[in-house]
């Protein structure tokens, strides 16, 4: 490809009194006058430990940006994105972008850019958490906590582990004993309501520690009203 080099000028060769110039040189004008001619900008990518992952060019993950870090030229008004990949066990845990730290995300986006910029990854390993779950009482509901192939349920394998971070979702199942109702769940002492009721019940929440889930369950009580039969 041709360097987009913004033209300063032409010089031209000297036609012939009576003569236009030749066609090649005419569509050769014609081409490089489309180039672009903004400003150019450079966008450096900092070196990174590929131990925590690659970063890429492209959101389908086939343009990798060399460990060693990379210059990119681009030109007023454009948008540019770095887009991370980190490996096993591994998160982004904050862009540095001119020095000035980015919240984290797998992605990193400059938009109509105007100036030069840096921009570089920190990676962070994740640690393992244990979630565990169980009912009370116990024997009212099964009562379950997922989260991708690992189940958890107060009926049998009450805890599994996973990488901190990851989504666990619970439910509260039917109700087998009519006399009690859904009342919430407790999660490490931290009393989380979920609307009552004698369906499941279904919370989403992210594992940023250990996590020990009780789902709790109140009995009702209804009352009864006897007539007076005696005439």
């Amino acid at each position: 490809t041709i360097p987009h080099t913004p033209i300063k000028h032409w010089t031209l060769p000297a036609a012939r009194c009576g003569r236009s110039l030749p066609r090649a040189i005419l569509l050769l004008i014609m081409r490089r006058s489309s180039y672009d001619t903004r400003t150019a900008y450079t966008i450096t990518v900092d070196p990174y430990d590929a131990q925590g992952g690659k970063l890429y060019y492209d959101s389908e993950y086939t343009q990798e940006v060399p460990a060693e870090g990379d210059r990119v030229t681009v030109y007023t008004g454009d948008n540019f994105t770095v887009y991370a990949k980190p490996n096993d066990s591994f998160a982004v845990e904050c862009w540095v972008v001119d020095s000035n730290s980015a919240p984290a995300a797998n992605t990193y986006q400059f938009t109509n850019i105007s100036a030069n910029h840096t921009v570089s990854v920190k990676w962070v390993e994740l640690e393992e958490v244990s979630v565990s779950i169980k009912a009370n009482p116990n024997s009212v509901a099964t009562v379950t906590a997922t989260s991708g192939n690992n189940t958890a349920t107060n009926t049998g394998t009450n805890s599994f582990t996973i990488l901190e971070g990851e989504q666990v979702t619970l439910t509260a199942g039917t109700i087998s004993d009519t006399r009690f109702k859904f009342n919430g769940w407790v999660i490490k002492g931290d009393y989380t309501l979920v609307s009552g009721g004698t369906g499941a019940e279904e919370f989403v929440i992210k594992a940023n520690e250990n996590l020990e889930i009780t789902a709790n369950y109140t009995q009702v009580y209804r009352r009864i009203y006897l007539e007076n039969a005696a005439g």
